[in-house]
């Protein structure tokens, strides 16, 4: 079951990676944002304002969830 979820992941990357170029090359404006999360610390990029806020939201749920875990266990 993991293999087929980490696979799933890796395509659904892929598939995105391959929309992005495809869409810069085609000369319409293409905004951006992520989250790189290094245990509990992110990274947040972007080139779009709006998405970038959604980017902070999500790395803050991101954050909550990771020390609730640790303090659970």
């Amino acid at each position: 079951m993991n293999d087929k979820i980490l696979f799933l992941g890796f395509v659904l990357i892929f598939i995105g990676i391959f929309l992005i170029l495809l869409y810069s090359f085609s000369g319409v404006d293409v905004k951006t944002g992520g989250i790189i999360m290094i245990g509990p610390i992110p990274i947040i990029f972007g080139n779009d304002r709006n998405l970038i806020l959604i980017s902070v939201v999500l790395s803050l749920i991101l954050m909550v969830m990771f020390l609730l875990n640790r303090v659970i266990r």
